[in-house]
């Protein structure tokens, strides 16, 4: 069982809750000591001995952040039904002790399989809804089946820095009740690509579903090496909205 803890906060863009849970042995914080909770972050991502990993940095106001975070948890409907644009996606540049990506580089997404719907105990459930994610003019759609589907690929500010929160919403036409388990792989070139990510979306649902279902994927999501991982596909986003 992956060891795991609960991180909540507040996000960028308005009062949704961002409960982050982390994993992997090995887990360490920078700046700030694992046994705290941070104040609301995005996705970290960062090299570690040519491979790209995954954390949590808070966004304002010193960037703490948290190595090996895999499990991320997101309300939607806070402000647009079915939707939110956390967690947020951060690369930084020229930080002490971490070696900085290609400012010339690709960051892409594979989305591993089907959108999986809580039931309760497991995300065994294949949605009926899909999940739609989009930045920009750039938009993929989570597949109906386990079929892996690549995603699409953005670009990196000149000095190697990105800070990008893309759009997720559940493809319904009514505000619909559930948690969801949104599977993903990120690449970027030059690197392994990183472990499975899996980010949970919740709406209507009471906390102790929540709680359970954050507790199952972090208990539940594939070590290193069990899941394949694709290369980089689809269009490319060159333009920057943060």
């Amino acid at each position: 069982m992956i060891q795991s803890y609960v991180i909540r906060g507040i996000g960028v863009r308005g009062p949704s809750a961002l409960r982050t849970v982390c994993g992997l042995a090995g887990v360490f914080a920078v700046g700030l000591s694992s046994s705290l909770a941070l104040a609301g972050g995005d996705v970290w991502l960062y090299e570690e001995n040519g491979a790209l990993k995954t954390g949590i940095i808070e966004e304002f106001p010193a960037l703490d952040r948290t190595a090996g975070v895999r499990v991320f948890h997101a309300d939607l409907g806070v402000d647009v039904d079915n939707a939110i644009d956390e967690p947020g996606l951060r690369i930084l540049a020229d930080i002490p002790g971490v070696s900085n990506l290609n400012p010339n580089g690709l960051l892409g997404f594979t989305m591993n399989r089907a959108l999986r719907l809580w039931d309760g105990s497991d995300f065994d459930t294949i949605s009926l809804n899909r999940m739609n994610i989009g930045f920009e003019a750039l938009t993929a759609t989570t597949p109906l089946s386990d079929v892996a589907t690549n995603g699409f690929n953005v670009t990196l500010d000149p000095d190697g820095d990105l800070h990008d929160h893309y759009d997720f919403a559940v493809d319904a036409s009514t505000r619909v009740a559930g948690i969801w388990l949104l599977d993903l792989t990120f690449h970027f070139t030059g690197l392994t690509s990183s472990e499975p990510v899996w980010i949970l979306f919740s709406q209507a649902a009471s906390d102790a579903d929540v709680e359970a279902a954050e507790a199952w994927a972090g208990a539940n999501i594939p070590t290193p090496g069990s899941l394949a991982l694709l290369g980089l596909g689809g269009l490319v986003a060159t333009r920057r909205r943060r």
